[in-house]
């Protein structure tokens, strides 16, 4: 056998480096985790934060659809309950001092000022002013229910939006 082909035989073949393990990531993942887990946490604070705002809205139309506003003989006192409740939500979202003395047209103007509409001084909700405190008519409850349920909508959604910023 030739000296060379002697040195070729002792040569062994080409070894490929083992494939890269995949633990410990390197430092970008480390980094995209980071940035992801962040991201969670702020969302998920502002979720919150927005549901915590929301809650009074959402009692106070659950509250409102819960009343019987079918049945007539009860037209009055249900008026009286869509009142209380608009007056508690309105404390609860504006403050005691700036809602609580409101009575007659300038509690139906802030009815309207916070909802961006005129369904209370010149719509359905009128009767909110003197209706509960007269003696039993009867009225369109459902469309009073309704400008209800749109203002507490209104109003929740420009508090989230004042909150959120």
């Amino acid at each position: 056998m030739n000296p060379a082909q002697e040195l070729l035989a002792q040569l062994r073949d080409i070894h490929l480096p083992a494939d890269p393990s995949w633990w410990p990531p390197a430092p970008g993942w480390w980094l995209l985790g980071l940035c992801l887990v962040v991201l969670i946490y702020l969302v998920l604070g502002k979720l919150l934060k927005w549901y915590r705002i929301a809650a009074p809205s959402r009692k106070f139309v659950n509250a409102l659809r819960s009343l019987p506003i079918s049945d007539p003989a009860k037209s009055q006192q249900n008026l009286r309950s869509m009142s209380r409740l608009a007056r508690q939500y309105a404390i609860t979202r504006y403050g005691r001092g700036r809602t609580a003395g409101l009575t007659g047209t300038s509690w139906l103007n802030f009815l309207d000022q916070s909802s961006a509409s005129s369904a209370f001084s010149e719509g359905p909700g009128k009767i909110l002013a003197e209706g509960p405190y007269c003696r039993p008519v009867s009225h369109d409850l459902e469309q009073v229910r309704v400008a209800l349920e749109m203002w507490a909508r209104k109003t929740a959604r420009k508090s989230t939006l004042n909150n959120h910023r």
